[in-house]
């Protein structure tokens, strides 16, 4: 719980717009691990458009925590490129649904790429480079999980938790960043966790 505290502390310090996700997704998990509700209003106040106009990619969106990081950009007026299996008309909407609760007017979009596969990674990029110019704020959420001892771990399942969980942050981080560079702005959070 300290460890968490602090990672979050420092994320909320140094990057203030991404405390932004943090109270919105995390605030009371933040508030039971020592952060003070005052501190995240000094950060967080309702309203802010620091990331209107902005486009926000998150992967692994369409359910859960993404869903409701990809809500909370939405909500201060980014853009947002949704990712993931299954449904995407509903998560869409409900993105949407938040961005003018807000008072924002947004685009959003979809691609459906298998992170686990370099080419599709690649594809999506373009995509958003395409359709929106290229993602300003980068959240690396997509992440699959497998359980059992060592010796009875199927080998197929330890690559695709590598090549999601890790592999894919590398190649959307090295797709995003030269059009951060050429825009002179961005924001890319990873987000890990341990089973």
């Amino acid at each position: 719980v300290s460890f968490l505290s602090a990672w979050l502390t420092t994320i909320l310090r140094t990057q203030a717009s991404v405390s932004y996700i943090f109270k919105d997704v995390f605030g009371d998990l933040c508030r039971q691990t020592c952060l003070s509700s005052s501190f995240f209003d000094s950060f967080c106040k309702k309203g802010n458009s620091m990331l209107k106009g902005k486009t926000a990619l998150v992967t692994g969106s369409t359910s859960g925590i993404g869903l409701g990081m990809a809500k909370a950009l939405a909500a201060q007026g980014a853009n947002i490129v949704l990712n993931g299996f299954g449904d995407h008309a509903g998560p869409q909407a409900e993105v949407q649904a938040a961005a003018k609760a807000a008072g924002f007017d947004i685009r959003t979009g979809y691609h459906g790429a298998d992170l686990s596969k370099v080419a599709e990674i690649e594809a999506m990029m373009a995509f958003v480079e395409q359709e929106f110019g290229g993602a300003d704020v980068l959240v690396n959420n997509a992440g699959i999980q497998h359980t059992a001892s060592i010796e009875d771990f199927p080998t197929e399942k330890w690559d695709a938790i590598l090549a999601i969980n890790l592999t894919s942050c590398f190649h959307t981080t090295r797709l995003a960043l030269p059009v951060m560079r050429r825009k002179n702005w961005g924001r890319i959070v990873n987000l890990a966790s341990v089973h």
